[in-house]
């Protein structure tokens, strides 16, 4: 079945096995810690602009601020009024972003 999210809460997992004649003993408890939902990057800035490009930059999150948790990378969400698109940033260690392509008169949302 489904594991419901435990956002840094603490899980006591056993397992056992089942036949048509029942459920057999458990196995012993294992306690796990789930990680915790990563604050959001702070400090989100212009760095550049021009009339067709964008440069912004953030403070990446904090090892206390990811719950425990390896930090995988970041996602920047980019709206033009009609279309939205994510863009994963995989290399933790990446605090800025140049969108280039931007059209002069339409309005951007980034997030």
């Amino acid at each position: 079945g489904n594991i419901a999210p435990c956002d840094g809460e603490y899980m006591w997992i056993k397992v056992l096995a089942e036949n048509a004649a029942g459920p057999g003993p458990p196995s012993l408890t294992l306690v796990v810690r789930c990680a915790a939902v990563p604050a959001a990057p702070a400090n989100l800035a212009t760095t550049a602009v021009s009339t067709s490009s964008i440069t912004i930059k953030w403070d990446a999150p904090t090892a206390l601020d990811l719950g425990g948790a390896v930090h995988r990378g970041t996602a920047i969400v980019i709206a033009d009024g009609t279309t939205e698109i994510a863009v994963r940033l995989s290399a933790t260690t990446v605090t800025t972003y140049t969108r280039t392509g931007l059209t002069t008169g339409l309005s951007y949302t980034f997030r």
